[in-house]
């Protein structure tokens, strides 16, 4: 990682010992606007994030402190390296100590719903709120307002990390984190090959397994058996979509008609990419292709777990939503919400999945 700048004091001769805290913060750049926390107490800004515990790697903390602090949940495969400030001065806490710091700063995205923060003693105290705020106003307030007894070198810290961001282009309207390419062109075909197109296919892991080896995780595969599979069986017939990426099958839809002898059941949708695609945009082009395939059926469903947040979030954005029928899956132990297209929605792939 790059060093931004450093910090030194120089005011730490008399010392005898060292103190050493690193510490991840994020930078949450949204509509030209940034994430900080700002205490309330005090009226100064600083980003997102805390020191790291021995036990934790810098992305760990990082995740854990932005959700405790600002109540976001920040995306781990949206995590990039911004650079980190090397901060050295004479402890504010001890005489006869002088701190050491590197703190890291990576850019990030986070959920679009935040959860409640959970704060510690002092920074409940200071009134530790979440703002989007400019940078500009950020900078501002940092070095003409009187923060109190606060450090000013932290403060002035995050001023300049501000200012980087700015001198960067960070907060121009085409702006994207580096290392988020533009979304690439997955090649997405009907299944062809004897191993990929199967004329029954089951919903669930165990199946898709069987017709592509090495993509499910083995732990998914124990919790449920070939049996259980073949109860909410149902036929595929050729509606059964790859991506491929130089070859490589990457991901799948499946959709059919109701099952007959599981007419709960709906018109299906059996998606999936591998882990190492999330946020390319593979499941996007798989999802706009299938709907531009069944754009003349008056009504398509699918099952989710109720619980999996981000697959709602990723299938309201494709035009469905959740009608309020939920039904127990065994096989899984959880919950299963149904979403159903939004009529208004339906047409070309363009319309029907705006992502």
């Amino acid at each position: 990682m790059r060093l931004l700048f450093e910090l030194d004091k120089k005011d730490y001769s008399e010392c005898t010992r060292s103190f050493v805290r690193n510490s991840a913060r994020s930078i949450l750049i949204r509509d030209g606007r940034i994430a900080m926390i700002h205490s309330r107490k005090y009226d100064y800004y600083k980003f997102p994030g805390g020191g790291i515990e021995p036990e934790e790697t810098a992305l760990e903390a990082l995740i854990r402190e932005t959700r405790e602090e600002a109540g976001l949940l920040v995306i781990p495969e949206s995590i990039r390296e911004y650079g980190y400030v090397h901060r050295i001065q004479k402890s504010t806490y001890d005489e006869a100590e002088y701190f050491i710091q590197d703190n890291f700063y990576y850019l990030c995205t986070a959920e679009d719903t935040p959860v409640a923060q959970k704060l510690d003693d002092y920074e409940s105290e200071e009134r530790f709120t979440l703002v989007y705020t400019t940078p500009e106003e950020a900078i501002r307030s940092n070095r003409t307002k009187p923060h109190g007894p606060k450090d000013p070198v932290m403060i002035e810290r995050e001023a300049r990390v501000l200012e980087l961001l700015i001198s960067e282009g960070c907060f121009q309207p085409d702006w994207t984190i580096p290392g988020s390419d533009p979304v690439p062109a997955f090649e997405i075909k009907p299944a062809e090959t004897d191993n990929e197109k199967r004329g029954k296919a089951y919903v669930h892991w165990k199946a898709w397994h069987e017709a592509y080896p090495g993509l499910i995780r083995q732990d998914y595969l124990d919790r449920i058996t070939l049996e259980q599979c073949e109860k909410i069986a149902f036929t595929w017939t050729d509606n059964l979509l790859v991506a491929k990426d130089h070859g490589r099958v990457i991901g799948f839809v499946g959709y059919g008609t109701r099952d007959e002898r599981h007419p709960e059941i709906g018109e299906v949708f059996a998606l999936y990419v591998l882990s190492d695609y999330y946020g390319t945009g593979a499941a996007r082009q798989l999802m706009a292709a299938a709907l531009e395939q069944l754009s003349g059926r008056d009504r398509i469903c699918l099952w989710t777990l109720r619980e999996n947040r981000r697959a709602i979030r990723f299938y309201e954005k494709c035009g469905f939503f959740p009608d309020g029928e939920t039904k127990d899956n065994p096989n899984l132990n959880a919950v299963e919400i149904r979403m159903t297209l939004r009529k208004e929605k339906t047409g070309s792939s363009s319309e029907t999945c705006r992502i």
